[in-house]
């Protein structure tokens, strides 16, 4: 078990690094050929392609992982002719909205681009999703390969298109030949034939799982678009705040440096976590077992993020970047710790959905939003960018510890059992602040040190925390697991 676990993981591991990084080469080649303003307006255009990737996400692919019955092809064909009715409605929405969004930018040039935009919904609502019954089986391969090959495809078009288009234009063209390859991919590597069939007793089935995860996505795109959205439009809606579509193309180039680990390992826990999960939804002791298991590697990943850029995230933000974008560094730490919170809460939010308690998940993302319209009234009263990012800090709190208290309701899981693995991430946001006044050398000294201070702070981590050890050699195969927890 240990070993197909292993490499399942490995397998979905490599895909999902390949596509973060090409999709961050991708972002990083625009915003270094790009002027801060049009890779600004280019930031637009991805937060409205993940916003509308949020949205038609109707929870059918995951229906097919949770449910037992998930493998019938009668099942999936009803999956895949409500993702095409969600794409349909999706895109006419997007289509109308096209000028009034062009308007909140202060960009009423670029309303052809909002609407060309209006593609991405249609084409996903096309996937095949024998991608996602695989994953039933802890079959990655095909979803690696296709969602890792079509962001390397356009990672090495990056350079030739912002050379040939060099304004937002790139990246507008560059999305839409990534959700092309997408959905063209889920098709020629799928086992089964794509056809569409209606059963009323799977879409009642879907619906009822599915519509509250609807208003979750539709929370969730709030929150990780909201902030960018606040900044894009601050210059329309809020004068007073000095931010313009240059400040968003600083802190989109920002955030995506930070969130890069955060999005593989959501990635990691919705379609390797949840059947681990799913199959234990009706033993509460393995359940919460696995859950303890599973939420402390991500609490290292979240504490050794918030370290790394509270120590050298200036230094990090200029190497990468250049000098145009080294005012990300003065709240890359801030952001970075909000981002932790976001990687540890992605467990919970995961447990709930394998218990199919799904209502649950819009309530905490509800708890998170709340969040914004405090980011918009600290703006109304001329505050900058770490008012925005406090917030997110707060929101992501909440969220996390109202996910924490309905497990405990439903499962073995205790709210005070979480301290461990939030102390993990706050020690690590607190060393990573400390440290940073102590690296003033060159940038790629500070990064030395940094390293090596980190890789001792790891190393005494591993050593006092037995738990740790256990969770980690339980995704090892026999063979390379720590002794105390070698059966």
């Amino acid at each position: 078990m240990k070993k197909r676990l292993l490499k399942s993981g490995l397998t979905l591991l490599g895909g999902q690094a390949a596509d973060q990084v090409a999709a961050f080469v991708r972002n990083l080649i625009l915003a270094r050929v790009l002027t801060k303003a049009d890779f600004g307006l280019a930031a637009t255009f991805s937060m409205v392609a993940i916003f509308l990737e949020t949205l038609s996400n109707f929870a059918a692919d995951k229906v097919l992982v949770q449910a037992k019955d998930g493998q019938k092809e009668e099942f999936q064909a009803t999956a895949q002719l409500l993702r095409v009715l969600r794409g349909l409605f999706a895109g006419v929405i997007l289509f109308l909205l096209s000028a009034p969004l062009a308007r909140q930018f202060n960009v009423p040039q670029a309303t052809w681009a909002f609407r060309c935009l209006a593609l991405l919904p249609l084409m996903a609502g096309l996937f095949h999703l024998d991608i996602e019954r695989l994953q039933r089986d802890m079959k990655f391969g095909v979803f690696s390969w296709v969602y890792g090959g079509s962001n390397v495809v356009t990672a090495l078009l990056a350079y030739p298109f912002a050379l040939w288009f060099p304004d937002w234009r790139a990246m507008l063209f560059l999305l839409l030949i990534r959700e092309f390859l997408l959905s063209f991919g889920t098709h020629i590597l799928a086992e089964r034939p794509y056809r569409f069939h209606w059963d009323k007793n799977v879409a009642k089935q879907i619906y009822s799982f599915g519509t509250p995860l609807v208003l979750n996505s539709l929370l969730m795109a709030l929150f990780l678009q909201g902030d960018r959205f606040l900044i894009g439009s601050a210059e329309k809606n809020f004068p007073q705040s000095g931010l313009t579509l240059q400040d968003l193309g600083v802190y989109f180039a920002t955030f995506s440096l930070i969130m890069a680990p955060g999005r593989i390992f959501a990635s990691l826990a919705s379609t390797f976590i949840l059947p681990l999960l799913s199959q234990s939804q009706d033993e509460d002791g393995r359940f919460t077992y696995r859950y303890h298991l599973c939420i402390l590697p991500p609490a290292l990943l979240g504490a050794i993020v918030a370290f790394g850029f509270g120590a050298v995230g200036r230094d990090l933000i200029g190497m990468v970047y250049g000098d145009k974008y080294a005012l990300g560094g003065s709240y890359a730490g801030l952001l970075a710790l909000a981002m932790a919170i976001r990687i540890l809460r992605v467990v919970p939010t995961v447990a709930v959905m394998a218990k199919a308690h799904t209502s649950d998940l819009v309530r905490g993302n509800l708890i998170r939003v709340l969040a914004l319209p405090l980011a918009a009234l600290a703006l109304y009263f001329g505050q900058g960018l770490k008012a925005i990012i406090t917030f997110a800090i707060l929101g992501e709190f909440g969220a996390f510890s109202f996910l924490v208290s309905r497990l405990s309701q439903y499962s073995g899981i205790r709210w005070k059992e979480q301290l461990m693995p939030l102390g993990l991430i706050a020690a690590g946001g607190a060393c990573g602040f400390v440290a940073q006044s102590f690296l003033t050398f060159s940038p790629w000294i500070n990064l030395g040190l940094a390293c090596l201070l980190g890789i001792s702070l790891l190393g005494l981590t591993y050593l006092c925390l037995p738990d740790l050890r256990k969770a980690i050699g339980f995704f090892l195969p026999k063979n390379l697991q720590p002794k105390e927890v070698q059966p």
